[in-house]
This record gives structure tokens, C-alpha cells and sequence, in this order.
């Protein structure tokens, strides 16, 4: 308990002072990656992020990659925070994706149903929002997709690809 309440209260202050979230930002992406912090402080971390990410825009930026890796979290829990986190300031204009769309992409095919929704909606919310995003971010994305995610199954490497095709083939149509 005494855990939580430290970090929460380390997050909230690292969200008014910019100095206190430069000092502590590689604390807090360490904890998140850490397998003995409790899902629910990685989940108050999570959501402070997006409250970094609205004001200290250029401080993440740095960080972009590190935000991503949070969504291949063990905890399906902590996954979805950071896909609605994510998605918010993603959608906000506040984060801009670049081959992190497949990290997006490969929660279509995570275990959980409830990931797997929220991805799909995510993906078709920024396909309407810009209809040729896709095809933008194409090369980025499968260059990524084959280097980073090289450990995934043949079957859910087609499954990613073949998602991202279809949305390039609706966007040029």
C-alpha cells in the first residue's frame, strides 16, 4: 500500500513540475517494466503518462518507444490501460504514430477479446480519421514489424500484415 501511494503521489508531482518528471521519468518506465510491481501501480503509472504526454509533449516524445512496449505487458490489465491511454492522446493529436502501429496491430491478436475490440477500434477510428495513414506509415510499420516483432508466430505476423494491406487497399480506394 505504502508503494502505491508513494508512486501515485511521485506521479502527481512529477505532473506539475517538469524538473521532478525529467529526474524521476527513467524511475517510473523502470518500474513499469519491472515484473515484481504491482499491476495496479502499473496501471496509476500508466494513466500519469497521459498526463505527461499533455503537458511535457516533447519530453515523451523521447520516449515514444518505451510507451509502446508497455502494451505487450503480461497483465492483460495493464495492457488495456495503456491501449486506452494510449489511444486517447494518440487520437488527441497529442502522440504521433510511426511504425508503432504494430504494436496497435499486434494486439489483434492478443488472448484477450476485450484487446482485441479495442485495437480494431482504435485502428478503424484513425482510418477515418485519415484515410491514408496507413499508407503512410506502411513501410515504417512492416520494417518494425519484421525487426522488432521478428519472435512472433508465422500466423499472427500474416494476420498483422494482412490488416495493415487491407487498410492500404481501402486507402486507395
Amino acid at each position: 500500500m505504502l508503494q502505491k501511494v508513494s508512486i501515485l503521489a511521485l506521479c502527481k508531482f512529477m505532473t506539475v513540475s517538469e524538473t521532478v518528471c525529467t529526474q524521476n521519468l527513467q524511475l517510473v518506465f523502470d518500474l513499469l517494466s519491472s515484473e515484481t510491481c504491482p499491476t495496479d501501480v502499473k496501471k496509476n503509472i500508466i494513466v500519469a503518462m497521459g498526463d505527461f504526454l499533455k503537458r511535457y509533449t516533447n519530453l515523451m516524445t523521447d520516449q515514444r518507444i518505451r510507451l509502446f512496449d508497455i502494451l505487450s505487458d503480461k497483465e492483460t490489465s495493464v495492457r488495456k490501460c495503456a491501449l486506452l491511454v494510449l489511444a486517447q492522446q494518440i487520437l488527441g493529436d497529442m502522440l504521433k504514430l510511426d511504425g508503432e502501429i504494430v504494436d496497435i496491430c499486434l494486439l489483434l491478436t492478443d488472448d484477450s477479446a476485450e484487446i482485441r475490440t479495442l485495437a480494431e477500434s482504435l485502428l478503424q477510428a484513425l482510418h477515418k480519421k485519415d484515410a491514408k495513414f496507413t499508407f503512410s506509415k506502411f513501410l515504417q510499420a512492416f520494417n518494425r514489424l519484421s525487426t522488432k516483432f521478428a519472435w512472433i508466430k508465422r500466423e499472427d505476423f500474416c494476420e498483422v500484415a494482412q490488416k495493415l494491406m487491407r487498410n492500404i487497399v481501402g486507402d486507395k480506394h
